[in-house]
């Protein structure tokens, strides 16, 4: 039988197998947990992927069947403008042939005269909306810039404004905090606070330093200095923002009356041409026959006496 020795040193021995075959697992689940981990955030990227690229074939899919659908549609369109192009043309040679036969070349000439006429008064009304909507751009785009260099002026100004403020008020709160950590220093050690008067004789060093460097800042002067000259730009730059901004309107209503003349010559040509369909014809050189039979009576001569 072995003895008590040899059976701790068998027990210990298997005592360590176990504890290396444990280390083992355990850096295999180690490795795997590891292996896991980076299975997941491979599998979780291409997850994303994948619904990238759904979205992408969905929009693609449905791209093609609009750009389809569009062509189907326009070859549809094209076909039926050319055999209405087609027949349309033949039909307007043939009213055209017979409207130049039954109505004078005069008559043809005057409603050509009329027709020209309104046409032009509506491209010179067209021009001179195009012309006051540009001069309406031009305005709102100067009245634009003028906002901005007022509004940046303004920026300037005002920030020029909060550092001349700054400082004052950064040495006011300086010195409060001296006089908080002054006060504290004082108390503690007339107490006997030595540790706590050590402590607070600390916050007092960095107060001071705070407060030095607080009253020797020049941000204030400098600020002084600007001021004027960015004031003098503020108020420049306000003027250029109130004279753009007031040539707005005035172009605004100019546009408008101009849109306006222009929409009511496009809305009323029809009237203008039947005003010109209800014109008389020209007038025709011969003279009316008279009735067969009829005689227009003479007219005496001057002296002849009249019968009863």
């Amino acid at each position: 039988m072995a003895s008590i020795a040899e059976q701790r040193e068998t027990l210990q021995h298997r005592r360590d197998e176990l504890e290396r075959a444990r280390t083992s697992v355990a850096e295999r689940i180690e490795a795997a947990r590891r292996e896991l981990e980076r299975s997941q955030a491979e599998l979780e990227g291409l997850s994303t992927q994948q619904q990238v690229l759904e979205a992408d074939v969905a929009a693609t899919t449905k791209l093609e069947a609009d750009v389809t659908a569009v062509r189907t549609t326009t070859h549809g369109a094209r076909t039926g403008g050319e055999a209405e192009l087609t027949a349309a043309r033949e039909q307007h040679r043939a009213l055209t042939a017979r409207i130049d036969q039954e109505l004078s070349a005069e008559r043809r000439a005057a409603l050509s005269r009329g027709i020209e006429r309104i046409d032009e008064e509506i491209e010179r009304a067209t021009r001179a909306a195009e012309d006051a909507g540009q001069r309406l751009a031009e305005a709102e785009e100067a009245a634009d810039d003028a906002r901005r260099r007022a509004e940046a002026a303004a920026a300037a100004h005002d920030a020029a404004v909060q550092r001349l403020h700054a400082v004052p008020q950064a040495i006011e709160a300086a010195r409060a905090r001296v006089v908080t950590a002054r006060a504290a220093t004082a108390a503690a050690v007339d107490a006997g606070r030595m540790a706590e008067a050590y402590v607070r004789a600390n916050d007092l060093a960095r107060a001071l330093d705070a407060l030095d460097q607080a009253v020797h800042v020049t941000d204030d002067q400098q600020a002084a200095e600007e001021l004027p000259g960015l004031w003098s730009e503020t108020l420049a730059r306000s003027s250029e923002l109130v004279e753009a901004t007031a040539a707005v309107g005035p172009r605004k209503d100019a546009a408008a009356a101009a849109q306006e003349d222009r929409d009511a010559l496009v809305s009323g040509r029809q009237t203008h041409l039947d005003a010109i369909l209800s014109e008389p014809p020209p007038a025709q050189a011969e003279e009316p026959a008279h009735p067969e039979g009829r005689q227009e009576p003479e007219t005496p001569a001057e002296g002849a006496p009249e019968h009863a």
